[in-house]
């Protein structure tokens, strides 16, 4: 997974500038909580994240079964996979 371009703004915690720091794929499932708290997590520490709906992408579907997930949601940022909620992982990816 390529880092995207830099973009910065000025961010809401002590007038700091943030900026989108890498791409996140988060593989979610209708009606999950955590998948939502996932994606606004990331998103709130910097993260651009991409959200694939496994019941609408089979493929998607397969790939995770494959790896063995079988928690809604499954994260990948190219170099670390992980499933559910995981603030410490959010975390760790904020401050590659």
């Amino acid at each position: 997974m390529r880092p995207r371009a830099t973009r910065c703004q000025e961010g809401k915690k002590n007038g700091r500038e943030r900026c989108l720091i890498m791409d996140a794929v988060v593989y979610t499932t209708r009606g999950c909580q955590a998948c939502r708290l996932t994606i606004k997590a990331l998103a709130d520490q910097g993260v651009h994240v991409e959200s694939v709906q496994l019941e609408d992408n089979p493929r998607a579907a397969d790939l995770v079964a494959a790896l063995g997930y079988q928690q809604a949601p499954v994260v990948t940022t190219g170099d670390r996979w992980w499933s559910g909620f995981r603030l410490d992982q959010i975390k760790a990816v904020a401050d590659a």
